[in-house]
């Protein structure tokens, strides 16, 4: 576990600080800096390469024992490219052409760079990769290349129809390779095409072109990625080789946040040393969400926050530096770091040491004060990297069980309802349905593992995971329902939402709901679709209600006729949620919305129902921290547990610890002040307070 800064993107900060700034970064424990090295600063003419500042920040670093993060930055277009190779600049959805620009990210201009489909892009900007890899992989404070910021410009889902000449043709045969013949698109769009070279590059349509477009751009994304990849390990077999996006695709599907399509993260990590993504969130229940999904996404590989917020400033609302409405405190950042280590996440990097004086998000983020001074932000992480070398074989040896509960994210979901151009005002449906059943589970104290429908389709559901809840399942997936159906056999408990399969593997219209592949498996029939405003349902008595009698839903109820499953809910006269024995598991249909009343407020029986059918399911609950807006999570250390604690709360709160059931006596100790703070057992919970959105680390190990 690290944690680290971004330093240095030119212009700022200027080079007759560094020795300051640098000294303080190491004193505050922090042992890595991000430099980004654009291709227009160090490329200004074809035959011009000026290193002298990325060689000064090298050595300056090595000076004060840092470690070097390169983010390299080929889409800062140098404006000479433009002018050789306009045929290689991206056109918009009107076949325009887009002038290079300045903003964001890329302050020094040549935004949104140039087509890496275009052969011309290739070259130059892989030019560009290949000597910075070159020049510097061989020094001592080199530690990983960043290949791709925030997978720009894609990050933006408008930005996903920007194309050339080059794009069109890649997309001409990559439906070739998809059909075959094109009679079969000709079947699946209703169009009457007589070659693939006459399908035009859609940016507006119908579920069924724009779904192909959207399967065609993640493998564009995918291949981009791969060819930076390709090139830094050809120069630098050694280096980790690393990347991040601006939000996971679960979280991305929250309410655009970064304006971001559902983009298959899945698809672009597995040949990264390191994955993650930038997280500007306020929320912590957000911020697990956004943990599990990166960590879901990574697929067994390490994972980092690449940009975490120092200070000043966040994107939504209003702005950055004097435009934003808030500033982190110190317990804020001290609990962003510890979020990320809590949920299994390795590295821990702020954006950044000292708020900018360029560009667009000038004055914001810093940690230190606008010229450098060291502030409580900065204190606050001091003290966690003085933990982290106190017991540095604690965290050394820390390991987090493999999750018993799991969510299943179908992108193609997501994707249909972008294409049906609705959108509830608190944001996107599906994605806050995710989150509310996250946050449920995320406040018992469960792990949380992100399944991609295409790879579950493609490798079936982990042995390991126990319950499985399916939130959005409207569009169907070929093969997907065979291998949940296996699961549920060989006895896991299933969980899903309305409108399973409303939507065919080609996005259209299924003439049956659920889906005939989903039939035996779920045990029912839609009936009908209902439409209340406010709709509650009244759980009848059973294994699998527990306690609870009633639950919010929302936007709908979907109304079922029975078919081997047991009515578990009602609305009404209608039997709204039921229970179906398949095999040694049990299949459990909800037809409403039940995770966004949860996620939009704290309605304690959405939990207190969850908690029942995970006890009915057999997931084992870890010691945990209960309390009002408190969460936890556990980690095992050799024959030691660690537990992370956060308040969620803008309030000082006591929260009591709640041990496992299995557990004998524990003494518990505070690691980030290495006091002891009492003993815990079953049955005789332990109180711990936290201060307003703070975090603790406790180490509990065996009393003899």
């Amino acid at each position: 576990m690290f944690i680290g800064t971004q330093y240095y993107r030119p212009p700022h900060p200027p080079r007759e600080v560094w020795e300051r700034d640098l000294q303080n970064i190491a004193d505050t424990g922090l042992t890595l800096i991000r430099i980004w090295v654009y291709w227009s600063q160090v490329q200004p003419r074809p035959d011009q390469w000026i290193w002298d500042d990325v060689d000064a920040f090298f050595d300056a670093a090595q000076a004060h024992g840092l470690r070097v993060l390169v983010q390299l930055m080929p889409d800062a277009m140098p404006y000479w490219f433009k002018d050789q190779h306009p045929e290689a600049l991206f056109r918009d959805r009107n076949d325009d052409i887009v002038r290079p620009s300045a903003g964001g990210a890329m302050a020094v201009g040549g935004a949104p760079g140039p087509d890496y489909d275009h052969p011309a892009a290739q070259a130059a900007g892989g030019e560009f990769i290949q000597r910075t890899v070159a020049r510097y992989a061989d020094h001592p404070a080199l530690y990983a290349w960043d290949v791709w910021n925030e997978l720009w410009p894609f990050v933006i889902s408008h930005n996903s129809v920007l194309h050339s000449e080059a794009t069109v043709e890649k997309w001409h045969r990559w439906l070739e390779q998809r059909y075959g013949d094109i009679t079969a698109l000709n079947r699946h769009w209703m169009r009457s095409y007589t070659s693939f070279d006459e399908v035009e590059w859609p940016t507006n349509g119908v579920y069924a072109d724009l779904g192909t477009r959207f399967a065609f751009d993640q493998e564009r994304v995918a291949d981009w990625m791969n060819w930076r990849i390709d090139l830094v390990r050809a120069h630098d077999p050694s280096h980790k080789v690393v990347s991040h996006t601006g939000g996971i695709g679960p979280v991305a599907a929250l309410n655009d946040p970064f304006g971001g399509d559902p983009t298959d993260a899945w698809l672009v990590t597995e040949n990264l040393d390191a994955w993650g993504t930038s997280c500007y969130l306020q929320e912590f229940y957000q911020w697990s969400f956004l943990l599990d999904s990166t960590r879901s996404s990574s697929r067994g590989n390490p994972y980092w926050i690449f940009e975490m917020n120092g200070g000043r400033g966040h994107y939504r609302p209003p702005g950055a530096g004097f435009y934003s409405n808030y500033l982190r405190s110190a317990e804020e950042v001290r609990s962003q770091v510890l979020l990320l280590f809590s949920h299994g996440g390795e590295g821990a990097v702020f954006w950044q040491w000292r708020p900018e004086h360029f560009g667009p998000e000038s004055p914001g983020w810093g940690l230190t004060t606008a010229n450098g001074d060291l502030t409580e932000r900065t204190e606050a992480l001091r003290g966690i990297a003085s933990m982290l070398r106190t017991h540095q074989s604690t965290f050394d040896n820390l390991a987090f069980a493999q999750p018993q509960t799991a969510i299943l994210w179908e992108p193609r979901s997501y994707q249909a309802e972008r294409l049906a151009a609705w959108k509830p005002d608190f944001g996107y449906l599906g994605g806050f349905e995710l989150f509310g059943y996250h946050k449920a589970l995320t406040t018992l104290g469960l792990p949380v593992e992100y399944l991609n429908g295409r790879v579950a389709a493609e490798e079936g559901i982990p042995e390991h995971v126990k319950l499985l809840f399916h939130p959005y399942p409207v569009a169907d997936r070929r093969e997907l329902a065979a291998r949940v159906a296996e699961w549920v056999r060989k006895g896991g408990t299933l969980v899903t939402g309305p409108g399973v399969g409303l939507f065919d593997d080609q996005l259209n219209g299924a003439p049956r709901i659920p889906s005939d592949a989903w039939r035996e498996t779920l045990g029912v029939r839609q009936k009908e679709f209902y439409y209340p405003d406010a709709p509650t349902v009244e759980l009848l008595p059973g294994p699998w209600s527990g306690p609870v009698r009633t639950f919010p839903g929302y936007h709908l109820v979907e109304a079922y006729e029975l078919e081997g499953a047991t009515p578990v809910g009602v609305w009404g006269p209608h039997t709204v949620a039921t229970a179906n024995s398949f095999g040694e598991g049990t299949a459990i249909s909800v037809g409403t919305f039940a995770g966004q009343p949860y996620a939009i407020t704290d309605n304690a029986e959405i939990t207190d129902w969850i908690l029942a059918i995970c006890m009915q399911a057999g997931v084992l609950l870890p010691t945990r921290a209960i309390g009002r807006r408190v969460f936890s999570r556990a980690a095992s250390a050799g024959d030691a547990q660690v537990l992370f604690v956060h308040n969620a709360g803008d309030s000082a709160v006591t929260a009591w610890l709640v041990a496992q059931e299995t557990a004998g006596r524990l003494a518990v100790t505070d690691l980030l002040s290495d006091s002891g703070i009492g003993s815990l057992a079953p049955g005789a919970p332990l109180p711990v307070a936290l201060a307003a959105r703070d975090s603790r680390v406790l180490l509990l190990e065996t009393q003899d």
